[in-house]
């Protein structure tokens, strides 16, 4: 029996970039860089669209140019996906599920904003305490012990003060811990959120097959000179504040929304089950990275329902109750359609892998009922939301046409290209502006004020179902004129 409570504890490390931006969210009073008939490109949408992913190399830069290149490229986006709705082209099951997930996904962020980051009251002690941590360099001596030898922690202190031995396997190593070292997540708040003790054992911390004792033997800080270094670890600081207070605010919401639900897991039916997934996602694991993405798919590390077709003939058997409801395999699967498999933890012992897909399940099922609760406050109708369906729609509709325009190309070797649009597809997205220019409007003074830098960067989220931020960037034009349209001011 695993009860949802339970798992909230460890459920919460969401989002890694951009849920502590709260001017992330597209607000009433947002800025419009473009229209295009009934779709709107805002300031921020240019951004993230630039900043999020990597430009390619003939856009990429500061200069006016190269921003009005990007700003074509994203009419041209928004005219594709109206020419979609003219020829008649229809999505696949799969690519409306995406959409759908990834607006869920957003309800879910913007519920997170609502019931925990729009809550968080500033402690200036606790942001003093969280820089004063964060510059220490801990030195450490550790030990790990395999989980199936069982031993007392008042042991494992004799051990560390050299008054009992342990065996030749289980060396006591000493190392230096920074604050943006590798560690385990339990270290990691023990040295610089809480603040440990000198001489003082800690553990076990579980780190898959063994568990981690620590004893913190002394530490150092760093001195912080200059007025730049004092408020950029202050800052630091207050986001890590600001990012915990939320996620336990969040976390203590959900844990109400979810009190008294359980999941009881059928041992049998469910080992059953994890042997197949198993099977699939290890292997998965291994060959991800290397598999081909076309312009329709982004890549995703989770699980999704495509490689679940080996589960046909466990479709009808009952794996879990929840809610007065068996659920069999087939209705988890619905939910995987629009919700892929994400697990905790992206390193783990194969013989751990029920255990993970039991949270991973825990996880989902939390997620269905946030999900559940937006729609009930009507948040789908919130203009952020709305704004990031259309985003991903209108991602996947052009993707869609580009491809048909592009196997009207004669000998050409690789459609999927991503580092610079086909000629013929420049020539076609500039008769659409012509066609589309009453419909089209930019506001060319804000765009030149839009500040970007040269640095490519991937954004993506952390323990999330849709791990990127945004959609690829469109690689349909490199025309930099704006020919076409009116000015909007």
């Amino acid at each position: 029996m695993a009860r949802a409570g339970y798992y909230l504890l460890t459920l919460f490390c969401f989002v890694h970039f951009s849920c502590t931006k709260k001017n992330n969210s597209i607000q009433p009073n947002i800025s419009v860089l473009g229209i295009v008939r009934d779709r709107i490109i805002t300031a921020n949408d240019f951004i993230k669209r630039c900043e999020y992913v990597p430009r390619p190399a003939y856009c990429k830069g500061e200069n006016y140019i190269h921003k009005k290149i990007a700003m074509n490229s994203l009419i041209a986006e928004k005219i594709l996906a109206i020419e979609f709705e003219k020829m008649q082209l229809s999505l696949t099951e799969p690519q409306i599920n995406l959409i759908e997930g990834r607006k869920e996904q957003a309800m879910r962020q913007l519920m997170l904003k609502t019931y925990g980051y729009d809550f968080v009251e500033e402690d200036k002690n606790k942001i003093e305490l969280f820089m004063l941590l964060r510059s220490r360099i801990y030195e450490i001596s550790f030990l790990t012990i395999h989980k199936e030898k069982q031993i007392a922690l008042s042991k494992v202190k004799k051990i560390f003060n050299k008054k009992e031995s342990f065996n030749s396997n289980n060396v006591i190593k000493t190392k230096l811990l920074r604050f943006n070292d590798e560690m385990i997540q339990p270290v990691k708040e023990l040295l610089f959120y809480i603040g440990p003790e000198k001489n003082k054992v800690y553990g076990p911390f579980d780190t898959d097959s063994t568990n981690l004792f620590l004893k913190i033997k002394s530490w150092t800080g760093s001195v912080r000179v200059t007025e730049k270094e004092k408020n950029d670890a202050w800052d630091s600081a207050k986001k890590d504040f600001i990012e915990k207070e939320a996620l336990n605010l969040y976390a203590s919401y959900v844990s109400k929304l979810l009190s008294s639900k359980e999941i009881n897991f059928y041992k049998e039916s469910f080992n059953r089950f994890a042997s197949k997934v198993s099977d699939i996602y290890l292997i998965e694991k291994k060959k991800k990275e290397k598999v081909l993405q076309d312009a329709v798919w982004e890549k995703n590390s989770e699980l999704k329902l495509e490689n679940l077709n080996q589960l046909d003939n466990l479709k009808s058997e009952i794996i879990f109750s929840h809610e007065d409801k068996s659920w069999t395999v087939s209705d988890l699967m619905e939910l995987i359609k629009k919700h892929p498999l994400v697990f905790r933890n992206k390193k783990f012992h194969p013989q751990r892998f029920n255990a993970e897909l039991k949270l991973s399940i825990a996880d989902l099922i939390r997620d269905m009922h946030i999900t559940k609760r937006a729609y009930d406050l009507g948040l789908d109708k919130d203009v952020n939301i709305i704004q990031v369906k259309q985003k991903w729609e209108d991602y996947q509709r052009s993707a869609l046409v580009k491809l048909y325009y592009l196997k009207k190309v004669p000998n050409l070797d690789n459609i999927y290209n991503n580092k610079f649009p086909e000629k013929f597809l420049v020539k076609a997205i500039d008769s659409l502006q012509k066609v589309y220019s009453d419909d089209i409007k930019i506001n060319t003074e804000e765009l030149g004020n839009i500040k970007l830098s040269k640095i490519d960067l991937f954004a993506r989220y952390s323990n999330q179902a849709y791990v990127n931020l945004e959609p690829s960037f469109p690689i349909l034009t490199d025309d930099h004129l704006f020919d076409y349209g009116s000015i909007l001011k």
